[in-house]
C-alpha cells in the first residue's frame, strides 16, 4: 500500500510536513487521517493541473494534424494518410512523456505498462464483445436518421496500393499512444482525485472528443470507459492496448474489404 496527499493525490512519506508536489500543509494528526491509502498503482505524482496542462497541448497538436489535412487537400502534395496519425501518436507520446517521466522522474511503469494476468486479457475481450454489440446496436438506429459519408478509411484504401502506413498509424500507434495519454496519463492523473469512476467519465469524453466526429461520440464515449475499466481492474494498460489494437485493425479491415 502506498499514501498519498489528499488535495492532489501525489505519493508522500509519512515524515512529510507538506506535499512537495502542491504544497499542502500535513497537520501533525495520524497518518490515516490524513493521508490516503491506495493499491499498488493508484497513486501518481502527475496532479489533475498537469492533466489539464497536457490536455491543452494534446489539443494544440490535433490542431495542428489538422492544419497538415487542410494542407494536403488543396496543395498538390502526395503524403500517405497514415504518416500525419504516426506523427501525432509520436507527439502524444512526447506530451505524456514531459508531464510524467520527464517532470517527476518516475518510471514507464507508472503509466500502466506493467505486467498483467491472463483473466486481465479475457476481461478485455469480453468488453470488445461488448462493445461491438452496443457499436453495431447504435450503428443501425444512426442510420435511420443520418447517414453519414463514406468513411475516409475507405477512400484512403481505394486510392493507395500501399496502405501500410495507414495500418501502422492506427492499429500500432493509435493504440500505444491513446492508450499512455487517455488511460495511463488522463485517468492516472484524474483518478486519486475523483475516484475511478469519475475519472473515467472525463477521460473517456476527452478521448471521445478528440476524434472530432460527433456521430461516433457516444460509441467513443463507450469505449473509452470500458478501456478506463480494464485498466482499473488489470493494473496495466496492455490489456487495453491490445483490445484498442484489434479494434482498430477490425475497422481497417472492413474498410480494406468495403474498398476492394
Amino acid at each position: 500500500m502506498a499514501i498519498q496527499c489528499p488535495q492532489c493525490g501525489a505519493p508522500l512519506h509519512l515524515n512529510n510536513v507538506c506535499c512537495p508536489f502542491c504544497q499542502h500543509p500535513l497537520s501533525p494528526e495520524p497518518a490515516d487521517q490524513q493521508l490516503t491509502s491506495v493499491g499498488i498503482g493508484a497513486a501518481v505524482p502527475w496532479t489533475p493541473r498537469d492533466v489539464w496542462k497536457g490536455v491543452a497541448v494534446q489539443w494544440l497538436l490535433w490542431l495542428m494534424y489538422l492544419m497538415v489535412l487542410v494542407f494536403i487537400r488543396f496543395i498538390p502534395l502526395t503524403l500517405n494518410v497514415g504518416l500525419p496519425i504516426l506523427w501525432t501518436e509520436l507527439l502524444l507520446c512526447v506530451a505524456v512523456w514531459y508531464f510524467t517521466v520527464r517532470k517527476y522522474r518516475v518510471g514507464w511503469e507508472t503509466l500502466g505498462l506493467r505486467r498483467f494476468s491472463g483473466q486481465a486479457l479475457g476481461l478485455g475481450v469480453g468488453l470488445l464483445v461488448l462493445f461491438t454489440i452496443f457499436s453495431r446496436i447504435y450503428q443501425v438506429v444512426l442510420t435511420t436518421v443520418y447517414v453519414p459519408k463514406q468513411p475516409a478509411l475507405v477512400s484512403g484504401f481505394a486510392t493507395r496500393s500501399s496502405p501500410w502506413w495507414l495500418w501502422a498509424g492506427y492499429v500500432v500507434a493509435a493504440p500505444v499512444g491513446e492508450e499512455l495519454f487517455f488511460r495511463g496519463f488522463v485517468f492516472g492523473g484524474f483518478r486519486p482525485r475523483y475516484g475511478w469512476q469519475k475519472a473515467a467519465v472525463l477521460s473517456a469524453a476527452l478521448f471521445a472528443a478528440v476524434h472530432l466526429r460527433w456521430f461516433t461520440f457516444l460509441p467513443e464515449l463507450v469505449l473509452g470507459y470500458l478501456l478506463a475499466y480494464l485498466y482499473e481492474r488489470s493494473n496495466s494498460i496492455w490489456p487495453g492496448m491490445l483490445l484498442h489494437a484489434g479494434l482498430n485493425a477490425w475497422i481497417l479491415g472492413a474498410a480494406y474489404y468495403a474498398a476492394k
